[in-house]
């Protein structure tokens, strides 16, 4: 087989020209690949990730708002409010439990959750109704009977707390997925990087 030495200029223009083609050819399909990788890892960092996470600091944040307003319930218990504020608030709080509960049953029927995200939203949503029946019974008495419904805050506290850690070890969960992601994005512009500078130099 000759070697390149002893081929003509014209065969050694082709060559060169082919080898060139070639190169380009590799270049354009890395970067191709490259962006592709790319668009894949920031859609699913926004319109999954981002959105899972959203929407899950979303339930937290009302499942906050509605303890929040069991306190306010009991202070107005002791403070002798009116029974009709009272129920009034109840029926509030009552509507807003109903609201997370539907969103965390919701979410948990996505199609874009993961097994691992599925089983925490699951395990959040397993508390709910232990907790809904403690809140109730703190409605249903802080207008007759404060100490009884004091006492029965100890109940709903460790209720809501279970909750709450199941939400916030989602919320880490959907972080350290959102991380990786972002590093996937960051591999493919680093290899396309790496193949300009393989044609170039």
């Amino acid at each position: 087989m000759p070697s390149i030495n002893n081929l003509g200029l014209r065969s050694k223009l082709h060559l060169a020209s082919l080898i060139v083609l070639a190169l380009l050819a590799v270049l354009t399909f890395t970067a191709y690949d490259g962006m592709r990788r790319q668009q894949a890892a920031l859609h699913d960092i926004y319109q999954v990730r981002f959105a899972t996470y959203q929407r899950t600091e979303d339930i937290r944040r009302d499942a906050t708002t509605t303890y929040a307003g069991i306190y306010r319930l009991l202070s107005w218990g002791g403070a002798g409010v009116p029974s009709a504020n009272l129920q009034q608030l109840g029926r509030q709080i009552r509507d807003n439990l109903a609201k997370v509960s539907g969103a965390l049953n919701e979410l948990g029927q996505t199609s874009t959750v993961s097994q691992e995200e599925r089983a925490l939203l699951e395990a959040a949503a397993k508390e709910m109704p232990a907790y809904h029946k403690v809140v109730a019974d703190v409605i249903d008495t802080a207008s007759h009977d404060y100490s009884l419904a004091t006492t029965l805050m100890i109940t709903a506290d460790q209720r809501f707390h279970a909750m709450d850690n199941q939400m916030d070890a989602l919320l880490e969960f959907e972080r350290k997925l959102s991380g990786t992601a972002f590093a996937a994005a960051e591999d493919s512009f680093d290899a396309v990087v790496r193949m300009l500078l393989l044609v170039f130099l």
